[in-house]
């Protein structure tokens, strides 16, 4: 019984991370796609622009994700001693 337990708990805390990654990226994404709306209308039609865009945000969202991570560890560390 311990044992599904504790993978019920790894999948939980796995299924988090995702989410927590998935959030960023959404953040990111939403965040440069109204910035190039409201400044870039000129270039909003161009497809490799949108694939641009989609790039950079996941590229960002992967940043935030990472610095998100790096201060949840440094908190969990800070807690723990």
């Amino acid at each position: 019984m311990r044992a599904y337990l504790k993978y019920i708990r790894t999948f939980l805390r796995a299924s988090l991370i995702s989410l927590l990654f998935g959030a960023c990226w959404v953040i990111t994404f939403y965040g440069f796609d109204e910035y190039a709306v409201t400044n870039l209308k000129h270039l909003k039609n161009d497809f490799f622009f949108d694939i641009v865009l989609f790039f950079l945000s996941g590229l960002v969202g992967a940043f935030l994700f990472y610095l998100i991570m790096l201060l949840l560890g440094k908190l969990n560390t800070s807690f723990t001693k």
